[in-house]
């Protein structure tokens, strides 16, 4: 039995298996309040552990009504059904989740105000912000509950101010460019962008005689004093 949370968002997770018994309902408070107070979640504790306590309560009555119970054998019991509580705490949230091997959903009753059941869930939708269940498997099912976390607020944070640079503190002020109005100057630097085209196409483009990555060329080619190159025979 798997819940529906991608690892990398879950900030912690616990889970208890227990007997689908009445008294997992005692054990999976106190796992729960421990499982809190380690975290130093102390104020959920009196939430959480009625959530627990009305959901581990419903799964054990649908899991020991699921089906017919196995014959004893003499070494024992037949097989033992198994309720799991899990607390994951993602964010400004903790899910609580119990998980049983009964495929039946639960409904949320309206019960009148003599009847002795009928309020689990009703408690429940009244103390979390959501709650649901999904189907676990074939013949499965988990519960959740969503209680809010303080402290761990989902909304943004006040705004800070992104830091401005004056201009000139760390780097020079920018300065003004001078057009070049120097027809010679303009006439000889275009000679050589020329004479640079004509060698390049003389050699047979790049790599060619004289020029660095070329046979003889000042960089020699491979093995001609560059790093890592290889001396040819």
């Amino acid at each position: 039995m798997s819940t529906a949370f991608p690892d990398q968002l879950v900030l912690a997770s616990g889970e208890l298996v227990l007997a689908a018994q009445p008294v997992a309902v005692r054990g999976a408070r106190r796992f729960a309040e421990t499982w809190l107070r380690t975290r130093q979640l102390t104020g959920l504790v009196p939430t959480v552990r009625l959530i627990v306590s009305e959901l581990t309560t419903n799964s054990v009555k649908a899991t020991a009504g699921s089906g017919p119970s196995e014959p004893r054998g003499p070494a024992g019991p037949g097989k033992v059904t198994m309720v799991t509580l899990r607390l994951t705490l993602i964010g400004p949230s903790l899910f609580v989740i119990v998980l049983d091997e009964d495929p039946g959903a639960p409904s949320l009753q309206q019960p009148q105000e003599l009847d002795e059941g009928g309020r689990g869930l009703a408690v429940v939708a009244s103390l979390a912000r959501s709650w649901g269940h999904y189907p676990v498997g074939a013949r499965g099912k988990a519960v959740w509950a969503e209680v809010e976390v303080p402290g761990r607020g989902g909304g943004a944070g006040p705004v800070t101010a992104l830091p401005r640079r004056v201009p000139g503190s760390v780097f020079p002020a920018p300065r003004r460019m001078r057009a070049l109005d120097d027809v010679g100057t303009l006439r000889r630097v275009l000679d050589g962008l020329r004479g640079l085209d004509d060698g390049l196409s003389a050699g047979g483009g790049p790599g060619g005689p004289g020029l660095p990555g070329g046979p003889g060329g000042d960089l020699g080619g491979p093995g001609g004093g560059w790093p890592g190159g290889r001396d040819q025979a």
